[in-house]
């Protein structure tokens, strides 16, 4: 079984920035901040500067014992909040802004291969500088469709004129492919260092345990489920499927997504910069299960046990229990639910109905057929052997 993506977590990281978790650029605040992390070109990079505005949310990221001023690489995750441009027109407005700052720096331009990508890489140097810094970009959107820009750059000690013959091409050629190839991904420890933040002291808890034993911590959320919140019940969901736990994977996951419409309706969420933070939440969870629904599907049995425990599940407000985000005023406990019950029953039908196809030998057999004619990043028709034996099915 394959790892979920690590992408989603930025997503936890946005959400509680989202939330008024402010931070200050000044050194010293650095040891005030989540402890996320980033690696890439072999390089492990930590959050060293944070923060949200109207036109968006930014996180860099330094090596250990390295500052804002003085830096060998850096890492940077931009998603911006003001208007839906486009990854091309993002690309095209930095292009511009460095041809007129730095008219003899070498620019680059390129798509990935998917096309949904666009990649600016240039050099830039400033005279009496020692160094000149080499920056990738590559602009695309994310699962909530947010323009989103990833930023990898490095300090060479060397004149302008060594860099353009010595090492301009050779750091271009392999930091491209590697920012396509592998993104920025926060480590897997950051999404719960920044979501205790915005949760109750019994969460923060858990989330405490989790950091520690993964199998301890998710033990911990199974035994009060109906009362833990929707980013716990999601995170839980990821580690029970990167551990193979299937079932309770899936009823996890279910449970998050009912409880994030509970608590939308129970805990109405302050917009902060005219955005609506349970929107992150759902991207998130919308990441999840695209992996945890194709795996559960395929073991039908399994599927119909974790929707029976989402049936028996009731969210629960116990006291001092936070959703994840500020909230101005609150419903009572059984207005929610009775706000949030046409959900919950639709989303019970819906998928009760798929669960009994699944568990018929001859349905899922023809499924099975559809998912093989499948083929990922391939636009073909199937062969005639693949048709044929579609039909027959």
């Amino acid at each position: 079984m394959r790892s979920v993506n690590r992408c989603g977590q930025a997503l936890l990281v946005l959400c509680v920035l989202a939330a008024g978790a402010s931070t200050s650029r000044a050194e010293e605040a650095r040891a005030a901040l989540p402890k996320a992390s980033v690696h890439f070109d072999d390089q492990t990079m930590r959050l060293a500067y944070a923060v949200s505005n109207d036109a968006m949310t930014l996180m860099e990221f330094i090596p250990d014992g390295q500052t804002l001023d003085d830096w060998t690489t850096l890492a940077a995750v931009y998603v911006y909040n003001n208007a839906v441009i486009g990854p091309q027109k993002r690309a095209d407005v930095l292009t511009a802004q460095i041809r007129k700052s730095n008219p003899k720096s070498p620019i680059a331009s390129q798509d990935s291969p998917d096309s949904r990508q666009k990649v600016v890489s240039f050099p830039l140097w400033s005279p009496g500088e020692a160094f000149v810094e080499f920056n990738v970009f590559a602009f695309g959107t994310d699962a909530s469709g947010n323009d989103v820009g990833l930023q990898y750059a490095i300090r060479k000690t060397t004149t302008p004129e060594a860099f353009l013959q010595r090492y301009l091409e050779p750091l271009r050629e392999r930091l491209v492919k590697m920012l396509l190839r592998d993104g920025l991904h926060i480590t897997n420890d950051s999404d719960l260092t920044l979501v205790r933040l915005a949760l109750s002291q019994s969460e923060q808890a858990i989330c405490d345990t989790i950091l520690k034993s993964d199998a301890d911590g998710l033990k911990a959320v199974l035994q009060q489920p109906d009362e833990r919140s929707s980013l716990v019940l999601l995170v839980a969901a990821a580690i029970a499927f990167n551990s193979e736990w299937l079932e309770d994977s899936a009823f996890l996951f279910y449970a998050g997504q009912l409880r994030l419409r509970f608590d939308e309706q129970c805990f109405p969420p302050k917009e902060i910069n005219g955005q609506n933070p349970v929107h992150l939440m759902r991207g998130y969870a919308a990441e999840l299960g695209s992996k945890i629904n194709p795996a559960v599907m395929h073991e039908p049995r399994l599927f119909s046990k974790a929707l029976a425990r989402v049936a028996r599940w009731r969210p629960r407000t116990p006291s001092g229990y936070q959703p994840g985000c500020e909230f101005d005023q609150r419903l009572t406990e059984e207005a929610a639910r009775a706000a949030a019950e046409p959900n919950r029953v639709e989303f019970l039908s819906r998928m009760g109905e798929m669960a009994t196809l699944l568990n018929d030998g001859e349905y899922f057999s023809a499924s099975q057929v559809v998912k093989k004619l499948r083929v990922a990043s391939e636009d073909r028709l199937p062969t005639n052997e693949e048709y044929e034996t579609a039909v027959k099915t």
